[in-house]
């Protein structure tokens, strides 16, 4: 027990040590921030690897009209290392805003992230406050919340394509280290030595509202539903007896939604009923307090007029969209319905309500993609397929949306559909069996103990063989006939190439193979890797070369896929026609000849067995009908 106490010191004052030594790090790194002109600060510590290569995409046009002020300063090169006059300080001023308006142009967004980090410490020779207000902070570090956000999106795509596992490390661990410096930059701002969350966090500094927004927003993006939470709390300890809504902003309110009544997508948990291995779930916390969104709706109805300055609930398209989120979230369907037919007048077969008056375009109900998307995944995340497809047919006629070249829609669309459907078969009947009370069948454990459970169970009178073929059958079913709808809306709108929804129907094609399903899909890609190929000699090959690549990847995985749907049902003779009208380049051609020599044994092998099989067959009708002769 004292061994055990003794180490959890010892960590306690190693971890103590090493926020003293990074605070130290970052004080040195204010120092020449604040004195060098045109070096960059040197920043090896904490997490190696980061990207420098100015992937990220804000533009300098997404600068507040505050920044235009940064924009005008002009380079100045100090020698001493602290102000000692009125001018040095103000040139030192007018540098750091050189600096920050550097970084911002170059999408630095890791060295401004650091910088400020650093720069908020306390007792610097030129503190942060005398160079930029409050509120400019304020937007500088919400540009960070955004940016991390960002990261934390191009590490899934990454992740999502295997071959890409690197990539997504790496952009995970940019996105990590975004984090942990916006924390910073906050214990910084509340005085705190050490982490943000060292300690219970207790009301002790003021915050402003848009400092709140920036914090909760982090920690939600980040799945820290409980961390979240908290900062609300801090924010009535700071202003107490109700008066903590007259700092309720439009923006907190519409966090308030996501963070207590389930009202931000992406951290919804996908309850599979155990037909797969796990249920999804991105949260990284354990808070089960959720509030109905009722409760929450009725408060900002009473405390509004605070904000807005009238009684009225006046309702725009993100707080409808906050309200969709929670009301689905809770299953309640047909409150879903209730809300799109009063504000929009389309029904869940998709059509528009007789004699119904359309919001018009300049009205902040009048729908857009974003709203049509948080519709859909609300409806699929209910299982509601068939209304799901209706409503995107029935607001693209009736409201003009354009789905074009909206691949970020398309993609969220297959994510959802793909989670909400997907099943192992031996789950499936252990969920039958269960339901069925068949207990004189052992339960599979594995897809490896699928076969020889079933042959089991075939031989078990008490086991309803034709009715598992029906259900299994039914789930099969409706996953493809999902996707075959979702692809033919896919391809109608022509969003152009993205992987997901690529990736996606590529996978559903390989769990139930079709030849015709795979030449389609062959011609697709192949539209598409003409679209975006560019010869590695080329002087202009770019960005697009990703796409190639990734789009090569896919097709020959469908080749491979549809060899095997021909070689497994005996068509030897069609294999190499296909590979040399099919392969796209000679390289190509020799990489599937190669493929295709691997796998002839086995496709021998299943003919064998055929074979075996049929002849057996035919010796048990031949004594069938020699047995009816008598």
């Amino acid at each position: 027990m004292r061994s055990s106490i003794g180490r959890a010191k010892a960590s306690a004052h190693t971890l103590s040590r090493s926020f003293t030594n990074a605070r130290a790090h970052n004080s040195a790194l204010a120092i020449g921030f604040g004195v060098e002109d045109g070096k960059r600060l040197a920043h090896q510590s904490f997490v190696e690897g980061t990207s420098r290569d100015g992937t990220f995409t804000t533009a300098k046009s997404a600068a507040p009209s505050f920044m235009q002020s940064f924009l005008s300063c002009e380079s100045q090169h100090l020698q001493p290392a602290q102000p000692t006059t009125s001018s040095d300080h103000t040139q030192l001023s007018a540098q750091v805003k050189k600096k920050i308006q550097m970084f911002i142009e170059k999408n630095m967004f890791i060295d401004l992230a650091e910088a400020l980090a650093a720069w908020t410490l306390p007792s610097l020779a030129l503190p942060w406050n005398e160079v930029l207000t409050r509120e400019e902070l304020s937007h500088l570090v919400g540009e960070l919340v955004n940016q991390q956000a960002r990261v934390l999106t191009q590490s899934n795509a990454s992740k999502f394509m295997e071959d890409n596992s690197y990539l997504a490390v790496s952009q995970y661990r940019d996105a990590h280290r975004f984090k942990r410096l916006i924390r910073e930059i906050f214990a910084n701002l509340l005085g705190k030595d050490g982490h943000l969350y060292a300690q219970k966090l207790e009301y002790s500094v003021d915050l402003t509202p848009k400092e709140f927004e920036n914090i909760i927003n982090l920690e939600l993006q980040n799945g820290k539903l409980d961390l979240a939470s908290l900062w609300f709390q801090y924010l009535e300890k700071q202003h107490p007896n109700g008066q903590h809504y007259t700092q309720m902003t439009r923006e907190l309110w519409l966090l308030k939604f996501k963070v207590s009544a389930g009202g931000y997508s992406p951290l919804w948990i996908i309850d599979t009923g155990g037909l797969y291995d796990h249920d999804f779930n991105t949260r990284q916390s354990f808070l089960a307090s959720e509030t109905q969104w009722l409760r929450i709706f009725d408060e900002y109805s009473r405390y509004q007029k605070l904000l807005l300055g009238c009684d009225k609930v006046v309702l725009d398209k993100e707080l409808v969209k906050c309200m969709i989120n929670s009301v689905a979230y809770n299953k309640n369907i047909r409150q879903v319905y209730h809300i799109i037919e009063q504000n929009w007048g389309i029904l869940p077969t998709g059509e528009l309500v007789a004699g119904f008056q359309k919001p018009t375009h300049n009205d902040l109900l009048y729908p857009d993609n974003g709203l049509l998307a948080t519709i859909v995944v609300a409806l699929i995340f209910n299982s509601d397929f068939r209304s799901a497809l209706a409503f995107i047919n029935g607001f693209q006629t009736n409201y003009d949306i354009d789905l074009q070249e909206n691949k970020v829609f398309w993609d969220d669309i297959f994510r959802w559909s793909d989670s909400k459907t997907r099943y192992r078969e031996y789950r499936a009947l252990q969920i039958y069996l269960k339901e069925t009370k068949c207990n004189a069948v052992v339960a599979p454990t594995s897809n490896a103990t699928l076969q020889s459970t079933l042959r089991q169970a075939q031989a078990s009178p008490s086991f309803d063989y034709q009715g598992y073929l029906e259900y299994i059958n039914g789930l099969r079913s409706m996953r493809v006939s999902l996707f075959q709808e979702l692809w033919k809306c896919y391809k109608e709108c022509k969003p152009g190439y993205s992987t997901r929804p690529f990736e996606t129907y590529l996978k559903i094609i390989k769990e139930a193979p079709e030849d015709s399903l795979c030449y389609d899909l062959l011609t697709d890609l192949s539209r598409e890797w003409l679209a975006s190929y560019v010869n590695e000699e080329s002087f202009n090959k770019s960005w697009s070369y990703k796409n190639t690549d990734r789009i090569e990847h896919q097709y020959i995985s469908t080749l491979k896929t549809l060899l095997d749907c021909k070689g497994d049902s005996g068509e030897f003779a069609e294999l190499k026609h296909i590979i040399n009208k099919w392969s796209l380049t000679e390289d190509m051609k020799l990489i599937m000849e190669r493929w295709l020599g691997s796998r002839e044994p086995h496709y021998y092998k299943i003919a064998a067995a055929r074979a075996e099989r049929d002849e057996q067959n035919r010796l048990i009708e031949e004594q069938e009908e020699f047995l009816n002769i008598f």
